[in-house]
């Protein structure tokens, strides 16, 4: 979910691939359990407030020349074609994934859609501490010993004219999975969703002489200025958003005095976007964009067309398009693929 754009050096990939992989588990790795969890307290667990997805008083700077390779390096956000749904990289220790997988699945089996009609919610609070052993773990190389690992996920959904009573109890993996199309939101629908992830550890890596304590804070947002779901609404094969949709990202990294503020903000306004695979950008409208230190806007204008770029840091302006990279967009989220085809 949340991207950075620098990449160099190890706490800082360490902690961004623990961070997805506990999101993704913990939203897409669950199967039924016992006991179920959907309790209010559960669901407004990872409500984000106005002030936790206020912009950073203190981005980290993108430089300008750094700027044209964190957009493409980040062409998903600009692409409306869902051609790829890999949320985990296998570039991590694969026993040591194999254990956070058993484990974080044990807790998170405890979280399942509550559904009523044409509207369900999911509402996931864990505590996966626990999930990464008693003592120091080794991952590339580095020996971390993680002190906190807390998560927390909500969805809100609605398909306008569907029933989602069949899924009331399942999971989100199940409801993902069902391949059902009437659930595909051919008369629109709205989605709200939040997330966030913070973590503790110490970080040990003799080879790089690094010994310090990372703490980080994850959080991202899909929904309205106000806090509410976003309406997507569909007009033959075009979707656009019938009100004003934004998605918020922010990461902050601090230890070994390398602090790290990464901030995204892009707000769809007349977007629209037509869901086929032929389709690789956004088809039309404007794009209204924070990157870190830069804001500025991404214009569409056909969805073969690459779309170009206005960007300014108080100081300096730059324009572009977007070329098309050979790395496959990852689209939006799973749910809004399944939901909005």
């Amino acid at each position: 979910m949340v991207s950075s754009f620098s990449q160099k050096d190890l706490k800082l990939k360490t902690i961004r691939n623990w961070t997805i992989l506990a999101l993704c588990l913990s939203g897409y790795g669950c199967k039924k359990d016992d006991e179920k969890k959907t309790d209010e307290s559960v669901v407004t667990s990872a409500f984000l407030t106005s002030e936790e997805l206020a912009p950073p008083a203190d981005p980290t700077a993108i430089e300008p020349t750094d700027l044209k390779d964190y957009l493409l390096s980040n062409l998903d956000l600009f692409q409306a074609t869902d051609n790829a749904m890999s949320l985990v990289t296998a570039d991590e220790d694969n026993t040591t994934f194999e254990k956070f997988e058993a484990c974080s699945k044990e807790i998170t089996d405890q979280f399942v859609i509550k559904a009523s009609g044409d509207h369900f919610t999911y509402g996931m609070n864990a505590d996966l501490l626990k999930c990464f052993g008693e003592g120091p773990q080794t991952v590339n190389g580095s020996t971390i010993t993680f002190d906190v690992y807390k998560t927390t996920v909500f969805f809100a959904l609605t398909c306008t004219g569907a029933d989602f009573s069949d899924f009331e109890g399942k999971t989100l993996e199940e409801f993902i999975d069902s391949g059902d199309s009437e659930f595909s939101c051919d008369q629109g629908g709205t989605i709200l969703s939040n997330s966030r992830t913070s973590t503790s550890y110490t970080l040990v890596d003799k080879d790089r002489g690094v010994n310090a304590v990372i703490k980080s804070l994850s959080i991202s947002s899909m929904s309205t200025p106000e806090s509410e779901a976003c309406t997507i609404k569909k007009d033959g094969e075009i979707l656009s958003y019938a009100n004003a949709c934004q998605s918020i990202d922010l990461t902050k990294t601090t230890g070994n005095n390398d602090d790290e503020v990464s901030y995204r903000k892009l707000v769809y306004g007349d977007v629209t976007w037509k869901d086929s695979p032929q389709a690789t950008w956004y088809s039309s409208g404007t794009m209204a964009a924070t990157l870190n230190n830069w804001t500025g806007n991404v214009v569409f204008t056909g969805p073969q067309t690459a779309p170009t770029y206005t960007f300014n840091n108080g100081t300096e302006t730059l324009t572009g398009s977007i070329a098309f990279g050979l790395r496959q967009a990852q689209g939006r989220s799973a749910l809004s693929a399944h939901l909005f085809k």
